[in-house]
């Protein structure tokens, strides 16, 4: 397609937090397939100020970044502005912001429930362009009122397109507002691995080597929950070590955990690390005890790599392992349910890269090539 100032797509992020989120990647890779394809893209999110390097490397092909909100450095003055911007302003700069030169409109949600609220509410009902709508979240624990139903069901209907990044997200959606959402579709978040062959067993099998890998996020990544699993004596006597990885709000409050359960000298915290590879060079199984996911990437990288994971039966993880085969599923991300998993990991250490072989193939068969030439080509189809 030829660029021309008549075709422009635009993208709007919900994400309110600078850095890297696996909720991003998805429609940052769809801007940068777009962009090859000559659309222009237009991508408004909460601050330019701070872009990540994918986000960087498409504005230096031409995409136009725009703020929602500039963040003032008084955190008082911030929080002030920010409700008044949101409850008066915020909706009718994003609905101008729309010219006649845009042919689609993309909102990217962290969860499900932000679409009943504003200003993304009122930007989907009164857009005169198409509105397609990427919900990367929505746990079964959550429930809405008889109000935030009624924005859901209007505003779901008023889409062009919902995508749903697991199936389970979109069937906890069906029934949280009875209703079929005839308008909806799967699509499969891509991931950061390039090279998707397997990653050699590390030579070390004496110790058991575990990781968590993600946003140091404690309620709903389930860090201090899984802490306190493996704080009885009889795990502490075993040899075992786990190493979490990430940065996030809640690093000290782990810390203090690791402490308080006397795990100091078998848990610690590595930071962030960009190549997820060197992570499964030197451990054995990853543990996603979360709250609340939809696709994690951070389990589908795992996977690909050859290693098996301990996850709660949340959002698409289900999808991916199964259990006692794949990988190992817990009930329930509580501390009585994890314990159960983790006896299951213990007593089948001497067969983990098995799982790990299997894992790798499972995840290979699951991923779609490229998850943005597949949005691409679903929202082309429906602008006819």
């Amino acid at each position: 397609m030829a660029s021309s100032s008549e075709n422009t797509i635009q993208i709007i992020t919900t994400q309110e937090k600078p850095g890297y989120f696996a909720s991003e990647l998805l429609w940052q890779k769809f801007a940068k397939y777009c962009l090859e394809k000559n659309w222009n893209i237009k991508v408004v999110k909460q601050d330019v100020g701070q872009l990540t390097d994918i986000e960087q490397q498409i504005k230096e092909k031409g995409c136009i970044f725009q703020s929602r909100f500039l963040r003032p450095k008084n955190n008082r003055l911030y929080l002030f502005l920010k409700n008044i911007w949101k409850y008066s302003g915020e909706s009718h700069h994003l609905r101008y912001s729309i010219d006649g030169s845009t042919k689609a409109l993309i909102l990217n949600f962290g969860a499900f429930i932000e679409v009943s609220l504003q200003p993304w509410f009122n930007l989907i009902v009164m857009s005169e362009v198409p509105v397609f709508l990427i919900v990367h979240s929505n746990p079964e624990i959550r429930t809405f009122s008889r109000i935030q139903i009624s924005r859901l069901k209007e505003a779901t209907e008023s889409a062009e397109k919902v995508f749903f990044v697991a199936e389970r997200s979109r069937e906890n959606a069906r029934i949280q507002l009875l209703q079929t959402l005839p308008n909806s579709a799967i699509i499969k978040n891509p991931v950061n691995i390039l090279n998707k062959s397997i990653e050699a067993w590390p030579k070390n099998t004496d110790n058991l080597k575990l990781a968590m890998v993600g946003r140091l996020d404690a309620y709903v990544k389930g860090h201090i929950r899984l802490l306190g699993a493996l704080a009885s004596e009889r795990w502490k006597s075993r040899n075992w070590t786990l190493t979490i990885f990430g940065e996030g709000p809640d690093e000290e409050q782990i810390r203090s955990a690791i402490a308080f359960f006397d795990l100091t000298d078998k848990v610690h915290l590595a930071g962030f690390v960009k190549d997820i590879r060197s992570v499964w060079k030197s451990n054995h199984v990853l543990l996603m005890p979360s709250m609340m996911e939809g696709m994690p990437l951070t389990l589908v990288e795992a996977m690909l790599c050859g290693r098996p994971a301990l996850v709660s039966d949340v959002g698409g993880m289900s999808d991916l392992i199964v259990d006692s085969e794949t990988g190992f599923i817990s009930g329930s991300p509580f501390v009585s349910q994890l314990k159960l998993a983790l006896e299951r990991v213990w007593e089948n250490r001497e067969n983990l890269s098995n799982y790990g072989n299997k894992a790798h193939l499972s995840a290979v068969s699951f991923l779609s090539e490229s998850p943005e030439k597949d949005l691409y080509d679903c929202i082309l189809d429906c602008l006819g």
